[in-house]
């Protein structure tokens, strides 16, 4: 393995093994979110994003679309945005397929989408078992776009 491959390999080892605790301490996460280069920030802090999010009007163009991450690889689909109760920061609820598990929805940040002609970008090369040990959506945190509560 050349240096990069080494540096990448140990980056992700690094971005699992975080997300692993953030998992085994959703009460700490609550207040926590990924953003593209694989670390974590205290929610409503903004993330520079390679590319240009969708505007939040062109929300009925990405729902149902797959979201891929830089190198091309599927992460999940896009099922709705929403937006989080304690600062209106848009998130998209993202279905991961788990091999001998159900889906599971987790959130990206909005502003880290990037519209594609065939799909939906995340600026990252995070995989979609890479996000599967993310915390789960927690519905009880965020509001539909127009402000009711997600069904």
């Amino acid at each position: 393995m050349n240096k990069p491959q080494k540096m990448t390999a140990g980056l992700r080892l690094g971005a699992v093994a975080l997300f692993a605790a953030l998992a085994a301490a959703p009460a700490a996460a609550k207040d926590v979110h990924l953003n593209v280069q694989g670390t974590t920030e205290p929610a409503g802090q903004n993330v520079a994003a390679e590319g240009t999010a969708p505007p939040l009007s062109a929300v009925d163009q990405i729902v149902g679309r797959n979201l891929v991450n830089q190198n091309g690889a599927t992460i999940g689909r896009i099922d709705d945005v929403v937006r989080l109760k304690a600062d209106n920061t848009p998130f998209a609820i993202i279905s991961i397929k788990r091999p001998g598990k159900s889906n599971k929805d987790i959130t990206i940040r909005y502003s880290d989408l990037k519209l594609m002609p065939e799909e939906v970008m995340v600026n990252t090369t995070l995989s979609a078992s890479d996000y599967a040990v993310m915390p789960a959506y927690d519905p009880s945190r965020y509001k539909t776009l127009d402000g009711s509560s997600p069904g």
